[in-house]
């Protein structure tokens, strides 16, 4: 009897995707961070560099389902996040896997979340994240071009309302040190009028 060989439907390009993303969030330095993961995991670091290369290639090295496990293992994710992202769900009536729902990130923030991102910020960024996936030539490279000059636009605006802000914060200030100059100067005068300061008792010649 033959055995029919189980196709487990896995995309290795997007499991290293997911698998690098975690990898980049944990280790913001690029020169030192496939090293310093290949120590966390417990593999060559030749391995990561093919697994993870710098620069994208065409063929891409397949990963090895002990090398999924033990990254898994040691970042405390389930090795079926990394393997299908969401957890895909079962057709009983069909006997099929139907679209990937998202119990799992529903559930547990993704790990590059802050803790005051909304439902709709991590929707956002979901969307955006599968656009750049998609690799297509024209979108792309549109959204990354207008990314930067919205982030540039955004930055602008938030370094000159600081400015302004700091401005008043000066302003407000140089009026409180003029006010408190103005009294004293009102008060030395006072004190050197050789009339002296007027108390309403002199008497009337």
């Amino acid at each position: 009897m033959s055995r029919k060989k189980i196709n487990l439907y896995l995309n290795y390009r997007e499991i290293l995707i997911r698998i690098g993303d975690v990898k980049d969030g944990i280790y913001k330095e690029k020169k030192t961070r496939n090293k310093k993961w290949a120590e966390l995991i417990g593999v060559s670091e030749s391995l990561v560099s093919q697994l993870h290369p710098q620069k994208p290639r065409v063929e891409i090295k397949e990963p090895s389902l002990e090398y999924i496990i033990a990254v898994a293992n040691k970042t405390g994710k389930p090795p079926e996040w990394y393997l299908y992202g969401d957890m895909p769900t079962t057709d009983k009536e069909n006997n099929l896997i139907s679209e990937p729902h998202s119990a799992f990130d529903a559930n547990r923030k993704p790990h590059f979340c802050g803790p005051d991102w909304t439902d709709d910020d991590i929707r956002y960024c979901k969307q955006l994240k599968k656009i750049l996936d998609s690799k297509n030539e024209v979108i792309v490279p549109a959204i990354i071009s207008n990314l930067a000059a919205f982030e540039h636009s955004v930055t602008e605006e938030k370094r000159k309302s600081k400015e302004i802000d700091d401005l008043k914060s000066g302003m407000k200030k140089k009026s409180s040190e003029m006010k408190d100059l103005k009294k004293r100067l009102m008060h030395l005068e006072e004190l050197t009028d050789p009339a002296g300061p007027n108390t309403g008792t002199d008497e009337v010649e």
